[in-house]
């Protein structure tokens, strides 16, 4: 369990930082605080990446296949429903899976 003043260490390693001028003398300085942005290429790249798999696996099983596996799949537990909510077809995963058909056949 941690103390208050371990607590407190920590907090202030984050905030401050110490430096040599040129003087040699030990200046503590606050440091700036970091904005936390939201990784916006690694989120586009994961709705790339789920599409182009999407479309790989429709165009791999065909309509009907693809159909009957979701069936099968959200007859089954919870996380397995919500897979297949997450693979169903869509515009954009049929327009991806007519691209690669030729490709795998």
């Amino acid at each position: 369990m941690e103390t208050s003043s371990t607590t407190q260490r920590r907090r202030s390693r984050r905030e401050y930082t110490t430096v040599f001028n040129g003087e040699r003398w030990v200046v503590v300085r606050a440091r700036p605080r970091r904005r936390t942005r939201m990784p916006l290429r690694g989120i586009g790249v994961a709705i790339i990446v789920l599409f182009l798999t999407k479309g790989a696996v429709l165009a791999y099983l065909g309509p009907d296949g693809h159909r009957t596996r979701m069936i099968t799949l959200a007859s089954d537990s919870f996380s397995h429903q919500a897979q297949a909510w997450l693979m169903q077809s869509d515009p954009l995963s049929r327009f991806v899976a007519a691209q690669m058909r030729p490709l795998m056949r």
